[in-house]
């Protein structure tokens, strides 16, 4: 099977559980995660929660612009980015993880490839090279490299297979090497300026 594959993982958790209170450290993970998951729908497909991740994939229907895939990837940034300005805003509690929810972040790994469904433990479940492939993606140097926290990569194989080169054309062009795979070619945008492109559209809405 050939589509789409998709992890959002929340990042300074470690961190943030390690000096937090557990029981209110792991309710703020929680409502972030579901806060990703909130906007997810057909042909997107959750494949399960990994942690502080999210991993989904999508077979792209014909009649489904690769613009509009982009664009729904980056609206689950949003939703993450508006429940963590919200528990932010909206806190009077003076406990760590309270205090310290700012301190988390949300990158998004895309990559196309091939993958296998198969049912383990009456759950199902993909796997293949790609699916570890886009797993490792999120061990990268694109942070130290571009100074950019919350992130986008979105390798080249989706870029071709969506069609979206000219979406893709103002991002950072990035290349991670990896053992047994070699060269992976990619772009990166910064999430949180898409995050203020979209608020401000929806302020002007309102006014």
């Amino acid at each position: 099977m050939q589509g789409h594959l998709i992890i959002a993982d929340i990042y300074g958790d470690t961190r943030f559980l390690t000096t937090s209170e557990h029981e209110q450290a792991n309710g703020i993970i929680g409502d972030l995660l579901n806060a990703v998951i909130a906007p997810v729908q057909a042909p997107f497909s959750v494949s399960g929660i990994e942690g502080d991740a999210v991993f989904m994939y999508c077979t792209m229907p014909e009649r489904m612009s690769g613009q509009t895939v982009l664009e729904s990837v980056e609206l689950l940034y949003c939703a993450f980015a508006s429940s963590l300005e919200t528990m932010t805003l909206n806190t009077t509690c003076s406990c760590n993880a309270c205090v310290n929810i700012a301190s988390l972040g949300l990158k998004i790994v895309m990559h196309c490839g091939e993958f296998a469904k198969t049912e383990i433990g009456g759950r199902e479940t993909i796997s293949g090279p790609d699916v570890i492939l886009t797993h490792r993606l999120l061990k990268n140097t694109i942070r130290e490299t571009t100074g950019i926290d919350d992130y986008m990569l979105v390798t080249q194989q989706c870029v071709d297979d969506l069609d979206i080169a000219p979406m893709v054309a103002g991002w950072t062009d990035h290349t991670e090497e990896y053992e047994h795979v070699g060269e992976v070619k990619g772009y990166v945008s910064s999430l949180a300026e898409i995050w203020a492109f979209v608020r401000q559209q929806n302020e002007n809405k309102v006014l």
